[in-house]
């Protein structure tokens, strides 16, 4: 993920293992090694420890467009955003599988962007799941009023057409497209399989 996604982690993390004295791993990407290393090397109590998942969410994010799309005001993308913002980290679903039936834990927390690798790993080798949940909706919809509008500058056509996508159902729509298509090999329900 990116900064914003691991610091609250890096957070957690910290509190479990100095006030709770656990043993803690942190899953993510390379980028972020040596940071953690730094900010967990005076730790009083406990212990945490890093290990690789692959990716660079930073690296994608930043080029040209992504950030055209990130920069959107448009209801349409901001919706197939958050709907290809899980299946982005699809890819890492093998090496979290590996950790987590190497290491045993006594349990897993996952973010936003990592419910149904979770879900499938933590079913797969029997582990306690917690959802550590910090985004709030943006996307407007029917059936759920968002914390954060996205502005209004949409024409009568563009607010018409705008209904059609940002209803819970248009998303789940979206995201099945997104996140499994059958001749995917990443696609969650071959990921289900796998394990």
């Amino acid at each position: 993920g990116t900064r914003g996604d691991i610091q609250p982690f890096a957070a957690l993390a910290k509190g479990l293992a100095e006030r709770l004295n656990y043993k803690i791993t942190l899953c993510t990407e390379m980028r972020y090694k040596d940071g953690l290393h730094k900010t967990f090397a005076k730790l009083k109590r406990g212990r945490i420890q890093f290990r690789p998942t692959g990716g660079d969410t930073t690296k994608k994010i930043e080029s040209t467009v992504s950030k055209k799309a990130m920069s959107s005001k448009s209801e349409l993308m901001q919706s197939m955003m958050l709907s290809r913002s899980e299946a982005e980290f699809f890819g890492s679903e093998p090496t979290i599988f590996h950790w987590a039936d190497t290491m045993r834990p006594d349990g897993l927390i996952y973010g936003f962007t990592m419910a149904n690798i979770a879900m499938i790993v933590t079913e797969a080798l029997n582990i306690p799941i917690v959802g550590f949940i910090l985004q709030p909706s943006i996307i407007p919809s029917k059936e759920y009023t968002p914390v954060t509008p996205l502005q209004d500058n949409q024409s009568i056509l563009g607010k018409k057409l705008s209904n059609l996508h940002s209803s819970a159902a248009a998303q789940r729509k979206l995201r099945f497209v997104m996140e499994d298509l059958p001749l995917n090999p990443s696609s969650l329900s071959n990921l289900r399989k796998r394990r």
